[in-house]
């Protein structure tokens, strides 16, 4: 219990890792926060800890690869010149 007398809530580093991948997914920050009723704080400090240790940019990359590039890459197969 912390002075307040609120209990402090443990996370695992599975749960960090899957908010912050729904960050990534372009859901909303507010959002996240409100939904799994964790602080603006710890969510950014969850953020910041993926980017370093590089599992969130290549998720990111991933995503911007199947939402953006694919159906372009697609599109650019099917002109004909």
């Amino acid at each position: 219990m912390t002075k307040t007398g609120k209990k402090t809530r443990k996370y695992t580093n599975e749960f960090k890792q899957r908010l912050a991948n729904l960050y990534c997914s372009d859901k909303r920050r507010c959002s996240i926060c409100k939904e799994y009723d964790i602080t603006y704080s710890l969510f950014d400090k969850w953020v910041k800890q993926a980017e370093i240790s590089g599992s969130l940019l290549f998720l990111c990359y991933l995503y911007f690869y199947q939402i953006f590039l694919l159906p372009l890459l697609s599109s650019v197969h099917n002109i004909v010149f």
